[in-house]
C-alpha cells in the first residue's frame, strides 16, 4: 500500500519518475533524488498514462483570440511534443492510455502522428484495466471493453470507475454514503455508511483518493474533535475503516494519488 504522504498545494500525482505537483498555473515534479523541476505548463486540464510517464497536458488562452495546444511531456527525459491542431478549435482532455491521447471524446493522437478519429468515444479510461466510461448525453453512461464491446450502465448517471474496472461508484448524501455498482449488470452491490462531514466532491480540496482497487481514503471535516481522525481509509471488499494518522494542519492537509500498478492481460 502506497504510503500517505501531504502536500501544501496543488495537485499532487505519484509517476514512475517522482512526485508531480499540479497548479493553476505551473507544474513541477518533485524527483526521488530530491531535485525539482519545472514543467512550466499550467495544468487544470491534464492527465498521466497508466505507466506514469507521459503526461498530457491542455494549454490554452481566453480572450479576443482564444487558442487551444495539446502537449505531451515524458517525465523520463523532459522530451516534449505538441499536436498538430488548429489551436482556433477548443481541446477537452479525457485520456492517455497505451500511448495514445484521447480527446474531445471522439478523437485520438499518438504522438508522432496526425490526430485522428478514435474508434469509439470515452469520456474517461481506467488506467488499471483500460476499461473506458462514455456518458452520452442522450442515452446515459456506457462501459466500454479494452476490446471495444460496449454495453450500457442504467446504475447512477454520476457514477465513476473504480480502479480494476470491475466496479463503479458514486457518493450518496443525507446521509453520506459510498454506493458501489457492478460494472456488468449496473445493480448496486453494497453501500457503506460514511462519517458526516466526509469530504466525497471528487474536485474539491480534499478528494477522495483510491489507493488500490479496494482502498479508499476520504477525508472528515473536523473529524479530530468528531471520531478521532480527520482521514478514514475504507476497504470496500470487507467494509472495515481504519483511522489514517495525519501530522500538521489535517483539516488542510492533501493528499498525493499514488500510481496504480496496472493489470496484467490474462
Amino acid at each position: 500500500m502506497t504510503p500517505i504522504a501531504q502536500v501544501p498545494s496543488g495537485t499532487a500525482i505519484e509517476t514512475a519518475h517522482g512526485i508531480l505537483i499540479a497548479g493553476s498555473d505551473s507544474t513541477v515534479i518533485v524527483r526521488d533524488d530530491g531535485g525539482i523541476d519545472e514543467l512550466g505548463l499550467s495544468s487544470t486540464f491534464s492527465r498521466l498514462d497508466e505507466h506514469g510517464r507521459l503526461y498530457a497536458v491542455v494549454e490554452w488562452h481566453l480572450g479576443r483570440q482564444e487558442w487551444y495546444r495539446l502537449h505531451v511531456l515524458d517525465l523520463a527525459d523532459g522530451t516534449r511534443r505538441t499536436m498538430p491542431w488548429d489551436d482556433s478549435r477548443p481541446l477537452t482532455l479525457n485520456a492517455v492510455h497505451d500511448g495514445v491521447v484521447r480527446f474531445n471524446t471522439d478523437m485520438q493522437w499518438r504522438p508522432g502522428s496526425r490526430p485522428e478519429p478514435a474508434p469509439y468515444p470515452v469520456t474517461t479510461i481506467d488506467p488499471v484495466s483500460g476499461t473506458s466510461l462514455y456518458y452520452d448525453p442522450q442515452q446515459g453512461p456506457s462501459i466500454i471493453t479494452p476490446g471495444g464491446t460496449r454495453r450500457r450502465f442504467t446504475g447512477g448517471y454520476g457514477a465513476r470507475l473504480v480502479p480494476g474496472g470491475n466496479l463503479l461508484y458514486e457518493f450518496g448524501h443525507a446521509p453520506t454514503s459510498l454506493i458501489l455498482f457492478d460494472a456488468t449488470t449496473s445493480r448496486t452491490t453494497q453501500t457503506y455508511w460514511l462519517p458526516p462531514r466526509s469530504q466525497t466532491s471528487p474536485t474539491g480540496p480534499q478528494p477522495p483518493v483510491w489507493e488500490d482497487p479496494t482502498h479508499l481514503l476520504v477525508h472528515v471535516a473536523g473529524g479530530v474533535h468528531e471520531i478521532g481522525t480527520a482521514l478514514i481509509r475504507l476497504d470496500v471488499s470487507t467494509g472495515d475503516f481504519q483511522a489514517v494518522p495525519l501530522a500538521g494542519q489535517p483539516d488542510y492537509a492533501r493528499l498525493v494519488q499514488p500510481l496504480i500498478p496496472r493489470r496484467s492481460s490474462p
